[in-house]
């Protein structure tokens, strides 16, 4: 997956916006310079969006025996382009989030730098506030902003993301440390993720790391044990903080080398990638992960995988395989015109997806259940195309003669996104299939040998390599017929439910009856106009043999509920001839509930029609006969049962009622009412109030109660409001209601407050203690005064603090006074006094370092040329910072620096350095700028005073 943002940046992109028809497209082949002016503007880049086009996710009944489908999702597609993943999230059983990054990435790809500068920046936030974090090598997040502030692409609520404590008002490197506190404190898209796994509990949910401009340091940390570590002890604290991740997948583009420029490669790759995965299995099960998996995605082409030795990486632990079959051709690196995702080879084609999948399979024994077909929501386009042959295609192109103007696209040169092709080229209808008509002279064909289709126009020259409906169903029956472990896309932003459509049918999913749903077979058999034979695009779709025995398929026996007038469907579409194409006869042979004259076939010639049952109030069970007749007049029948029942009448929803709001002085009672609570069908109601703010009263019976009195005698005496949420069930359906009570604090009834102070020395600091301090209601605010031993009036952090620390900067009695105030003004204080000392601190002479007898001596008559050589010397260590010449003595040069961890006592001969420390006169000194040598402790102003030393 090639990883291409606009080279603006992403903390730029987060304030763009854009709507459908706003941006500007003169000539739908290529970008101008003015346009692509528009694409990349830092401040409101404009672009197709996918909002602009209609949604068609079907719902589909389950079946866990049927093969999945998986889709790699972005963190940057909601930007600019406006992706909503509320509205296609249901669609898929796996959602893979992309990308995380590696701390320490270079730049791989010159022209694509943005998420290697956000990953650095982000990386020394990370540092910056713990030393141990942002290591090189550690995964992390490539934009804290989208996966962790924002709605996750209108999945959440403002509710939602207020409730994990508003991340969105936050700067980036407050927001970075999200990462490290978990999925209870983020929102974006982490948030959303957890959101949806607590919604469908049967949805997976993975996260990549790398993709094209992000896999520059996988081969320098897979060389590397340490490297190796630090990667993985990440990879596991992820899961840790996320416990909705169940997989990771590693897209490293490529092992072995051939991905972008700048990438570390090795002819060693295969070997470290194997070592890395057994290493990160090993790491998953010792952390009690066992269950998580672990996916890579593999390179398509066959040189590549032998590259990266596929097989032997999947055999050190891998589950799946996301082979990436698609980018086989582009522009303006392709040498010719070719398909870019299609999946048999053809002509002088160098590469398909049957042919790496069978090189997986056949020669590198990876089972075949371990490897997922992929397929594009977006094309591959080119300029001045000649195409001279449509099956197998064969032709040449070449790029814009302007170099400013780029090749026709979305959001980036010579790539349509999948609603950008349905709004600028096609139509799509249950009637009329996906047809190519928006802009004249251009076609859909179909190559039959790749079983490809593509868009062209002989007249402007323009080409367009995509998946249609018709391909990504026939992918999902390449998944069925050679025992795939399923089928993915890159990538689910791009798509407006069609192609997720046509490969769920394709596995053998069955639409429910939701009146949402699209009929999708005309929309799949669309192939393109060069194939005229209706059998022959059937046959290239369900990748049927040429010599298909004449089968009527009726299809499965269906049940739908019964309503006059509706149209149920006969498909049979799905029979097979031998020899040419097929005439249809559709005929009702037996009905059980009704009279066959109540039953009417729409049109019993067609392979897919519809019939409708008039005036019938009890179930009807319907069998239909299909038969099939072809060009040699053999013929075939076949029949299915429909089962039509009269539906029961949905139980509606009790409606819950909390009552007003009240206002009360405390010490009053009241009344939780919800007596006026009502069920449509007037079924018995249970009661279950439940308190949600303030503090905390007890309900009688546990709130199991419709009408509960309530007394506020226990509340704290200040102004408060309680919140109680009412929840009523008629024993299958629930409603909530809620009420407030306002409490007014009874300032009659107001106790002075109690001040209580607690002053005891810890360490070299005095630490102040008002938290014992009391009041019947709230104290408001609390005020700490204090003078030191020399009487001077001291200024104390924190003072309107509870507990504060106070650093003295002297010995002697401290006096300390405390002033609280309650809720009404009352006020009360306390006083506290201690005698302070400096503590006892650590030796002022350095003990000798057990290391020094690990390094050889320093030798007067030697001299040490590479710096970094450590010697020891006067029992300690010392390493060179530059070439030390003969009679430089460690602890007088300069050239030597000490290693070991000891203070050396101040030497009136040296001058020192911002932030060294010695020993002086029984305590240890900082310099808080240059001191020159002369300058003593004590005396000169640089030397701060620390710890007390023996």
């Amino acid at each position: 997956m090639k990883l291409n943002l606009l080279t603006t940046s992403i903390l730029v992109l987060i304030a763009s916006t854009a709507t459908a028809g706003d941006f500007t497209r003169e000539d739908e082949r290529y970008i101008s310079p003015e346009e692509w002016a528009e694409r990349t503007d830092p401040l409101a880049p404009k672009g197709p969006v996918a909002s602009g086009s209609p949604f068609y996710v079907n719902e589909y009944e389950e079946n866990s025996e049927l093969p999945k489908i998986s889709a790699y999702l972005s963190n940057w597609g909601f930007y600019a382009r406006g992706v909503d993943l509320s509205k296609f999230s249901e669609g898929y059983d796996k959602i893979i989030l992309s990308f995380f990054g590696m701390c320490g990435s270079e730049i791989g790809d010159s022209s694509n730098t943005s998420a290697v500068e956000s990953l650095e920046r982000l990386c020394g936030f990370a540092k910056d506030a713990n030393p141990e974090h942002g290591k090189d090598f550690e995964v992390l997040t490539t934009d804290a902003w989208a996966d962790m502030a924002t709605d996750g692409a209108g999945v959440l609520t403002e509710a939602e993301i207020a409730a994990v404590g508003n991340p969105n008002w936050e700067e980036e490197d407050v927001l970075l440390q999200r990462w490290y506190q978990g999925e209870d404190r983020v929102a974006g898209f982490l948030g959303a993720m957890k959101k949806l796994k607590g919604q469908n509990p049967d949805l997976a949910v993975a996260f990549s790391v790398g993709g094209w401009s992000l896999s520059e340091p996988f081969s320098r940390m897979a060389a590397d044990s340490d490297n190796r570590a630090i990667f993985i002890a990440s990879v596991v604290e992820i899961f840790k903080r996320f416990t909705f991740f169940s997989q990771i997948d590693l897209d490293w583009e490529y092992p072995g080398g051939g991905g972008a420029d700048g990438n570390s490669s090795s002819d060693k790759d295969g070997e470290n990638y194997a070592t890395l995965i057994r290493e990160l299995r090993s790491a998953l099960d010792d952390a009690g992960l066992e269950d998580v998996e672990i996916a890579i995605a593999a390179p398509a082409p066959v040189d590549k995988i032998q590259a990266g030795d596929i097989g032997n990486v999947y055999r050190a632990g891998v589950d799946t395989i996301h082979l990436m079959t698609y980018d086989f051709f582009g522009t303006p690196w392709a040498e010719s015109l070719a398909h870019h995702t299609n999946t048999f080879p053809y002509a002088e084609a160098e590469w398909s997806a049957d042919d790496s999948i069978s090189y997986l399979i056949e020669s590198m024994n990876v089972p075949s259940q371990a490897i997922q077909i992929g397929y594009a929501t977006y094309s591959r386009n080119a300029t001045e195309a000649q195409v001279t042959s449509f099956s197998p295609l064969e032709g040449s192109y070449s790029m814009p003669s302007d170099p400013d103007v780029k090749v026709g696209g979305s959001w980036e040169p010579g790539i349509y996104e999948w609603y950008d092709i349905e709004q600028t080229f096609a139509s799509i209808s249950e009637s009329d299939g996906f047809q190519i008509d928006k802009i004249e002279s251009y076609n859909l064909y179909t190559d039959a040998h790749a079983n490809a289709d593509y868009i062209y126009s002989p007249e402007r020259k323009f080409f367009i390599s995509l998946d249609t409906p018709r391909t990504a169903y026939m992918k999902a029956k390449y998944v069925e017929k050679y025992n795939l472990g399923g089928i993915f896309t890159w990538m689910a932003d791009y798509d407006n439910g069609i192609l997720l459509n046509a490969a769920r049918e394709g596995l053998g999913y069955q639409q429910t009856d939701a009146s949402g749903n699209i009929d999708m077979n005309n929309i799949i058999y669309s192939c393109g106009t060069n194939i005229t034979s209706p059998q022959q695009c059937r046959e290239l779709t369900n990748l049927e043999p040429e010599n298909a025995e004449t089968a009527a398929d009726a299809g499965a026996d269906m049940s739908a509920e019964l309503e006059s007038g509706v149209q149920y469907t006969l498909d049979g579409s799905q029979s097979t001839s031998a020899e040419g194409v097929l005439t249809y006869a559709w005929s009702l042979v037996d009905v059980e509930g009704t009279d066959a004259s109540a039953i009417s076939i729409d049109d019993s010639t067609q392979a897919t029609t519809h019939f409708t049952v008039s005036d019938v109030d009890s179930d009807v069970t319907a069998t239909f006969q299909l038969t099939v007749t072809d060009e040699a007049q053999a013929s075939s029948s076949d029949t299915m049962i429909y089962t039509l029942t009269v539906p029961t009448p949905d139980n509606q929803p009790p409606v819950a009622d909390a009552g007003q709001d009240q206002s009360i002085t405390r010490g009053d009672s009241f009344t939780l009412n919800g007596s006026n609570s009502s069920d449509p069908e007037g079924e018995e109601l249970s009661y279950q109030w439940v308190q949600t703010q303030g503090q905390s009263l007890p309900l009688e019976d546990g709130g199991a109660k419709a009408v509960i009195e309530v007394d506020s005698n226990s509340l704290r005496n200040y102004d408060q409001t309680l919140a109680f949420t009412l929840t009523v069930s008629d024993g299958s359906l629930e409603d909530s209601d809620s009420v407030t009570i306002a409490v007014s604090g009874d300032a009659d009834a107001n106790e002075d407050p109690h001040a209580d102070v607690a002053v005891t020395v810890e360490g070299g600091e005095i630490h102040l203690d008002g938290s014992k301090s009391s009041d019947d209601g709230r104290i408001e605010s609390f005020s700490w005064s204090g003078t030191a031993p020399n009487g001077d009036v001291l200024t104390i952090p924190g003072s309107d603090q509870p507990t504060t620390v106070y650093t003295p900067e002297m010995e002697g009695e401290f006096n300390f006074s405390l002033n609280v105030t309650d809720n009404f003004g009352a006020t009360d204080s306390a006083n506290g006094s201690v005698n302070f000392t400096f503590p006892e601190g650590d030796s002022c002479e350095p003990q000798p370092d057990p290391d020094a007898g690990n390094h050889p001596a320093w030798d007067s008559s030697a001299q040490y040329p590479d710096s970094g050589t450590l010697v020891s010397h006067n029992g300690f260590v010392w390493q060179n910072q530059w070439y030390a010449n003969v009679g430089e003595e460690p602890g007088v040069a300069d050239v030597w620096e000490l290693v070991s961890d000891v203070v050396l006592p101040w030497d009136d001969s040296k001058s020192y350095a911002q932030y060294s420390e010695v020993s002086h006169e029984g305590y240890f000194w900082v310099a808080a700028y240059w001191a020159s040598a002369g300058d003593e402790p004590g005396v000169a102003t640089m030397w701060e005073q620390q710890a007390a030393c023996n």
